[in-house]
C-alpha cells in the first residue's frame, strides 16, 4: 500500500552484536528471540508498530514505526529486550540505525518489502556504523547532520551499553508503565521492590526516562 505523501515513519534496521562469535545453538535461537521481543514491543506500544519484525540472515532485522514520536522509547525497549535475554555469561545486544522520514511504500506483510527515503537512510547508516557506536538517529531527507536528537541517541547508547540483563529487565518494566512493586512481582524469581529500585538507579533510569519524554515531545506532530 502507498503511504501518505506527507506522512513520516521511522525505520529501524539492526543486527545482533557478536552473533558470529556465539555458539551454533545460540545463533539458532536468535530469530525466535527477535520475534518474541517484537511481540512484546507491539503489545507495549499498541498501534505504533503495524507489522511484525522482519528477520533475515538469522541475526539481522527491521521494524517499521508509524508514530515517530515514540521511536526512541521503542528503540530502547527493543534493545533492552535483547540485553535482558543474556544468559550463560554471554551478553546479547543489538545495533540499531533509526531513520525518520517519508516512506514511499508501506508493505502489507513484510517490513523489508517497503521502500523510500527512511528505508534507504536506515540501511546505509547501519552499514556505516562502527564500534563503539551501536545506535544512531538520522532524518531521512538530511544527508548531513543528525540534529539534536542524534546527540541524545549517542548519549543513550553509551548508557545502554553498560546495562546488565537485570537492569535492562527493570527498564522494560518502567517502559511498560509498571510500578517497581509490579516489576518485582513479575521477575522470573521473585525479588524485592528495593532490588528493582537499585537496578533502575544503576541503569540511570531517571536520566534515560527524562530523555525519552523530551524526545517524544520534540517529535510530536510528525
Amino acid at each position: 500500500m502507498k503511504s501518505s505523501p506527507h506522512a513520516h515513519y521511522a525505520v529501524l534496521t539492526g543486527d545482533v552484536v557478536g552473533s558470529s562469535r556465539s555458539g551454533q545453538t545460540d545463533r539458532g535461537e536468535l530469530p525466535a528471540l527477535l520475534r518474541s521481543a517484537s511481540t512484546s514491543l507491539r503489545r507495549a506500544f499498541s498501534g505504533a508498530v503495524p507489522l511484525s519484525i522482519d528477520v533475515f540472515r538469522g541475526d539481522s532485522w527491521q521494524l517499521l514505526v508509524n508514530e515517530p514520536s515514540k521511536i526512541l522509547a521503542i528503540a530502547v525497549y527493543f534493545r533492552a529486550s535483547i540485553i535482558a535475554s543474556s544468559l550463560g555469561g554471554i551478553r546479547r545486544d543489538t545495533r540499531i540505525a533509526i531513520a525518520v522520514g517519508p516512506v514511499d511504500f508501506v508493505p502489507p506483510r513484510r517490513v523489508s518489502e517497503g521502500n523510500g527515503p527512511a528505508y534507504q537512510r536506515s540501511g546505509r547508516d547501519l552499514d556505516a556504523m562502527h564500534e563503539p557506536q551501536r545506535m544512531s538517529f538520522a532524518w531521512a531527507d538530511d544527508s548531513g547532520s543528525e540534529g539534536n536528537l542524534g546527540a541524545v541517541v549517542r548519549l543513550l547508547d553509551a548508557l545502554v551499553q553498560e546495562w546488565t540483563a537485570a537492569q535492562a529487565r527493570a527498564v522494560i518494566g518502567r517502559l511498560e508503565a509498571r510500578t517497581q512493586a509490579q516489576i518485582a512481582q513479575s521477575w522470573p524469581k521473585a525479588i524485592s521492590q528495593q532490588a528493582v529500585a537499585k537496578h533502575l538507579e544503576s541503569a540511570h533510569w531517571g536520566a534515560v526516562g527524562y530523555a525519552l519524554e523530551q524526545a517524544e515531545k520534540s517529535l510530536a506532530g510528525l
